[in-house]
């Protein structure tokens, strides 16, 4: 019985795990922001962290704003929160700190 394809097909696949392992050097994390302000009041959010700027977005009434980012071990992320009448209303969330 030859078993040199089965062989050759776990070593293949341990290659590739191993691979897949080195490549992720750091974690992906979440960060969800649904807008369920009263009064249709339209949401403005802007994160960033030390070295990633994601931009200002416009979150309407029930809608949701999605991001991913990379974790690093000193970096700090936060998000800007604006509504109300001209966006006068404003909040800042800072996101790995557990205090959203």
């Amino acid at each position: 019985m030859n078993r040199v394809p089965f062989l050759l097909f776990v070593f293949a696949f341990g290659l590739t795990m191993m691979s897949n392992t080195a490549l992720s050097d750091s974690y992906t994390e979440s960060v969800w922001i649904r807008n369920k302000l009263s009064d249709k009041n339209d949401l403005i959010v802007h994160c960033k962290s030390t070295d990633q700027d994601m931009g200002y977005h416009r979150v309407h009434p029930s809608g949701s704003y999605h991001l991913l980012y990379k974790e690093h071990d000193f970096d700090f992320f936060w998000c800007h929160l604006w509504q109300g009448p001209h966006f006068k209303h404003h909040q800042v969330f800072v996101v790995n700190d557990g205090n959203v």
